[in-house]
């Protein structure tokens, strides 16, 4: 058993699952929150020239000014 390994993917469980009960508890016709946050995700997995080198695809960058709203 390696503890890093285990907390590493422990902590990206606990991540997707706190988004999606974000965007389930918040998301309304008027905001689009989890279409908002899905097209964020997906770019940041399309585009392999904006990643951090730690800790993988950077999303803050590719957030419009529109978006950050």
């Amino acid at each position: 058993m390696r503890p890093e390994v285990d907390n590493h993917w422990a902590l990206r469980d606990f991540a997707a699952r706190l988004m999606a009960q974000i965007c389930k508890t918040f998301n309304t016709s008027t905001n689009n929150l989890q279409t908002r946050v899905t097209r964020l995700f997906s770019k940041a997995l399309q585009c392999p020239s904006q990643t951090n080198n730690e800790s993988g695809p950077s999303m803050v960058p590719s957030m419009k000014e529109s978006e950050k709203t």
